[in-house]
């Protein structure tokens, strides 16, 4: 059985902004299935979710949240403390420019916009997948690229690495997470196999359970 403590990991960061920029309300773009958000809306006066996906919609709905159910960018009435889009920013990198604006634009004067995103990663995933496949993964870095050019034209970008795990039991089960992950084609993939099982089994056991990490990147910017 595979667990994560990926959503403990993102609240207690997000909590952490919260107090120190006394965060009273917020805006949360892409808000998921009301797990995270629930414990979110608990830490400040005003929240507002925003989610596309029906089912998520309705979770929230049940939760008693304040829903906005459209897909981002969308109108919005107000202005917010704390501006969040948590791994919500769009794929593809020419919608990028209108999101971004359109979040920046919610953020009150003096209040902060977070992003949490995988691009830009600098832990296991890149490292195994330069030593595994000799590559990184270009498109990537080229939308990490683009969001961060995007970003310092509203102020200075503040980044913050911060790790999640997933654990099990079963050490296979974290391979084939870890190697869905790395990437490469079916024969790439059998190339590596032997020695990422061994990195598992002798480095990534932690408290009786196998592992293995994902790095998000926390975006932060200041609206002076």
């Amino acid at each position: 059985m595979i667990l994560s403590n990926q959503k403990e990991v993102l609240f207690e960061q997000i909590r952490e902004y919260i107090e120190k920029y006394n965060v009273l309300s917020l805006l949360d773009i892409g808000a998921g299935d009301g797990v995270l958000a629930k414990r979110l809306a608990e830490k400040v006066k005003d929240y507002t979710a925003v989610e596309e996906k029906e089912g998520n919609i309705q979770k929230l709905k049940k939760l008693g949240l304040v829903v906005v159910p459209r897909l981002f960018p969308c109108e919005i009435n107000g202005e917010f403390d704390m501006v969040l889009s948590c791994h919500s920013i769009p794929e593809q990198g020419d919608l990028y420019l209108p999101f971004l604006k359109k979040a920046w634009g919610l953020v009150k004067e003096g209040g902060i916009f977070l992003v949490v995103t995988f691009k830009g990663g600098e832990g296991d995933i890149v490292q195994l997948r330069e030593g595994f496949l000799k590559r990184l993964e270009p498109v990537d870095k080229e939308l990490f690229d683009e969001v961060m050019g995007i970003l310092k034209q509203f102020g200075t970008p503040i980044i913050k690495r911060v790790k999640s795990k997933f654990f099990s039991n079963d050490s296979k089960e974290i391979v084939e997470i870890a190697s869905n992950s790395i990437g490469g084609s079916p024969e790439e993939k059998a190339k590596y196999k032997d020695k990422l099982d061994k990195l598992i089994l002798s480095a990534h056991k932690e408290n009786g359970k196998y592992f293995f990490p994902f790095e998000h990147l926390f975006i932060l910017v200041e609206k002076k």
